[in-house]
């Protein structure tokens, strides 16, 4: 009897690809409707402070809405709306400013914070890296004694009873 193991991974393949082609290939386009929100969510009303025409219940946002579904039904292209409304009220109507000009820093500028913290994250890596530990690997102990009452109080720390009285005469501690 033959064996068709190999068959198996490029078998897996084509079932794969064909149950999920028809989902990558449909084309459908979107509603006038659609449209009209997306143009919607692009555009700033002129007279609400932060809010886009999609947001805006203002009486000027209401006709704006109208406008934009009239000028799509004529057939006009979303750039073709977009000028209109750039012509007629400047650029402060876009919600995202082209990257041009002064915009240039907008874009550009949260880019240029990420990167010098980056540096100055990176430089203060490699300092504490050259610098090593700044602990010491042994406490420095004057006395037997003192060095006792330190191992004794961390034990009663660590096993949750008081920590030892020191005898004044013995310790300096607290």
């Amino acid at each position: 009897m033959k064996s068709y193991k190999f068959l198996t991974a490029p078998l897996i393949f084509v079932l794969l690809a064909t149950a999920l082609l028809p989902g990558c290939l449909s084309t459908s386009t979107p509603s006038l409707e659609e449209r009209a929100q997306d143009l919607e969510r692009s555009l700033m009303c002129p007279i609400c402070e932060g809010q886009t025409i999609y947001e805006s219940q203002s009486a000027l946002a209401v006709q704006i809405k109208s406008n934009i579904r009239e000028q799509l039904a004529q057939g006009k292209t979303r750039e073709q709306i977009i000028q209109f409304y750039v012509e007629r009220y400047g650029e402060r109507i876009l919600a995202a400013p082209p990257p041009a000009g002064i915009n240039w820093a907008l874009w550009l500028g949260p880019l240029a914070v990420l990167g010098i913290g980056g540096f100055i994250l990176y430089r203060l890596i490699l300092s504490f890296r050259r610098q090593g530990a700044a602990v010491p690997a042994e406490m420095p102990v004057t006395s037997p004694e003192e060095r006792r009452y330190w191992e004794e109080r961390i034990q009663a720390e660590l096993e949750g009873r008081s920590p030892p009285v020191p005898d004044r005469k013995q310790a300096r501690g607290p």
